[in-house]
């Protein structure tokens, strides 16, 4: 009985490793068929949707190729396996397709640097003199009118039209503003009350705020006694 359990056991046991080894040259063959057959596909689709999309085909051509001979229809086993092979495949190509395109972009980065420093500079030294545009006019716009501060704001804006103009060309430049004449004009918003405020301070500091005379007062006379 003893003999008859042992010669069970090594039946089996020899039996396991005759079967793996039978799957050896099967595996081999799916895993040189599935670079192939992934490489044909990229080749034909692009490595974006050959990597990311479903792989039946993938499949389906490798067990066509290594099932040859095999059996007359795959079998469960034969599909799964060749499956997680293809999977896997799949994963290492995503992997290194995504340290590609990072690698890519990384260079990228690297040559508009440059670039981009130099439009960001410009776009500053543009918004320095914009500003100080502004704020010279209302100063001296200020002193030379004697309209409110609500009115002379609009003529100190239309006096600094080429500086505007400098700014928004160096906005046109960068990419991070869709609509730069939507920009421009929530810039000019912003800035709006500080140019008023700089209206009304130049007029203090001169320790005279001009008034306009009515029309009425300015011809009345005084009648003497």
């Amino acid at each position: 009985m003893r003999i008859y359990f042992s010669l069970v056991f090594c039946f089996f046991v020899f039996g396991e490793a005759f079967a793996a080894d039978q799957d050896a040259p099967f595996r081999l063959c799916v895993k040189k068929e599935a670079k192939l057959a992934f490489a044909r596909t990229i080749a034909k689709q692009g490595e974006a949707l050959s990597l990311y999309g479903y792989h039946t085909e993938i499949v389906n051509q490798v067990l066509a190729t290594c099932g040859a001979g095999r059996r007359q229809s795959a079998s469960a086993d034969d599909v799964r396996l060749v499956g997680r092979i293809v999977e896997q495949i799949a994963a290492d190509k995503r992997t290194e397709h995504a340290a590609k395109e990072d690698s890519a972009r990384r260079r990228q980065a690297e040559l508009d640097a440059p670039r981009i420093a130099a439009e960001k500079e410009r776009e500053h030294s543009a918004g320095i003199s914009y500003a100080t545009c502004l704020r010279g006019h209302a100063q001296m716009l200020a002193l030379a009118s004697t309209e409110s501060a609500n009115v002379v704001v609009d003529a100190v804006f239309a006096s600094c039209l080429e500086d505007r103009g400098r700014l928004e060309d160096a906005e046109k430049q960068l990419t991070h503003y869709s609509d730069v004449t939507e920009f421009m004009n929530a810039f000019d918003g912003a800035v709006r009350w500080n140019v008023i405020l700089e209206i009304i301070g130049a007029r203090a500091r001169a320790g005279s705020v001009p008034q306009k005379q009515s029309p009425a007062s300015a011809t009345s006379k005084r009648t003497p006694l």
